[in-house]
């Protein structure tokens, strides 16, 4: 296990921008990436959902980690997502990130075909952590896209054996979520909060650290939110709170097209071309103009 202490603070999934052949546009994305740590974010995790890593093709999500490698550095830390629908596809990707030395991989439970039982998804885990003696794992729950929930007490057993010490929690469930914050403070694991609507409710109740999507667009206002945290100004955390939900409601909308709504507010700040990966579809002429004011109204 890497000598690194797990991510805190801001930690903005970043979205990956692509040309019109779903190929990476690299001058776009190191753009972007310059724009999230000049706003001053504590790290960045590549390939998530938002950085579209299971659609890209391989040798496509192999250039997307190495140009992030390369134009962060040292910078901030790396967390490299590695999600897939099988145990070897997702060694695969750890052991393509542990020859760039990044030093934190992301795991969520295979899809497709779930890994639905406590002791598949033990496998699994078993399986990444005895793949790099170089890296940190992170578990990542996020039954929206895997179909699966990776119940606390697993999470709180990866913990016991010591090969987490951090993980992602996006279900969305507030009771969860609070369930697992209290889990695991006994055994030493920290949680990263990516449901933008309990920002404020997990960072008062224990949790390390957040991962909101819409950070690519608008990185101040999630640098404002874990400062008012850090320093007790919760009224200030309140209001980075109501804006965050602003921005869930006018960015990332109601309709699916949320990682659209994003890359095109992206877009807007003149980063990329706010293109979707195939078949994800683009935003309507319509729904380009709703976003088209809340960009005004940001700058």
């Amino acid at each position: 296990m890497t000598d690194a202490c797990p991510p805190t603070g801001l930690v903005v999934p970043i979205i990956t921008l692509v040309d019109d052949q779903d190929q990476v546009d690299e001058p776009a994305y190191r753009a972007q990436i310059s724009h999230l740590i000049e706003a001053g974010v504590d790290a960045l995790f590549i390939g998530g959902t938002a950085g579209e890593g299971p659609l890209l093709e391989i040798n496509q999500w192999q250039r997307m980690v190495e140009i992030a490698r390369d134009q962060v550095g040292d910078q901030v830390p790396l967390l490299g997502g590695v999600t897939d629908t099988s145990t070897a596809k997702v060694i695969d990707k750890i052991q393509r990130l542990e020859q760039l030395d990044y030093r934190f991989f992301v795991v969520t439970p295979t899809y497709y075909v779930p890994s639905g039982t406590y002791d598949e998804q033990l496998r699994l885990f078993s399986a990444c952590r005895e793949a790099t003696d170089r890296m940190e794992m992170i578990a990542y729950n996020i039954p929206s896209t895997t179909g699966v929930t990776l119940s606390v007490e697993l999470l709180v057993e990866l913990a016991k054996r010591k090969w987490i010490r951090a993980a992602k929690e996006s279900s969305g469930d507030q009771q969860y979520l609070w369930n697992l914050i209290e889990a695991g403070r006994d055994v030493g694991l920290s949680i990263l909060v990516g449901d933008e609507r309990l920002i404020a409710f997990g960072l008062v109740s224990g949790g390390s650290g957040i991962v909101p999507v819409c950070a690519n667009f608008e990185p101040g206002t999630y640098v404002g939110a874990v400062t008012a945290y850090r320093e007790g100004q919760f009224k200030k955390l309140h209001k980075c709170q109501h804006r965050t939900m602003e921005l869930r409601r006018d960015v990332i909308g109601t309709d699916g097209k949320w990682l659209a709504g994003v890359k095109y507010a992206v877009s807007r700040l003149g980063i990329g071309n706010g293109r979707v990966v195939a078949p994800l579809a683009g935003l309507t002429e319509k729904e380009q103009h709703l976003i088209d004011a809340v960009v005004s109204s940001a700058t």
